[in-house]
């Protein structure tokens, strides 16, 4: 099974997303450590994370995280294109 098989993983991960995968705790870890600028206060009516792929996994994760401290929607979306329409 290709599953269980690294060397056959890697021929055709050529972007290295098992490793990315592999080490996304370090990578939440230094994440945590940037000081950031803090987003002034002001009233937000929603907050949209959008991205393709594998990318839109960090939307889930802040989805996650900022509705544990905010009472704002957060919608979190994996698109296949390149456009978002917003209504």
């Amino acid at each position: 099974m290709i599953l269980d098989n690294r060397k056959l993983i890697q021929k055709i991960d050529k972007s290295n997303m098992l490793n990315l995968l592999e080490n996304f705790d370090l990578q939440c870890i230094e994440a945590c450590s940037i000081n950031f600028a803090e987003i002034p206060e002001c009233d937000f009516d929603c907050i949209v994370f959008a991205g393709m792929g594998g990318s839109a996994i960090v939307g889930d994760i802040f989805k996650q995280l900022i509705e544990l401290h905010s009472g704002v929607p957060l919608w979190s979306t994996e698109t296949m294109a390149y456009h978002l329409c917003y209504e």
